[in-house]
């Protein structure tokens, strides 16, 4: 792994708890990240997937706009 600061790599969370933040499903994630709709911020040598939180969080605001 690169050696990033520590703060930078604690705001990265797996998978279930993104959707857990979202409130959708892990295979709706593992479906956005498919389809390029919301890909994931870095694979794990295990090939797992990590997102942001400020990243996620700016998605949900972005979402909740979109909801009249």
């Amino acid at each position: 792994m690169k050696n990033l600061p520590r703060e930078k790599i604690e705001k990265r969370v797996p998978i279930s708890v993104a959707a857990r933040f979202l409130g959708v499903s892990v295979d709706t994630l593992r479906r956005w990240d498919a389809s390029g709709k919301y890909p994931a911020d870095f694979r794990t040598p295990g090939n797992d997937r990590r997102y942001d939180m400020g990243r996620l969080r700016e998605f949900l605001q972005s979402l909740k706009k979109r909801v009249p």
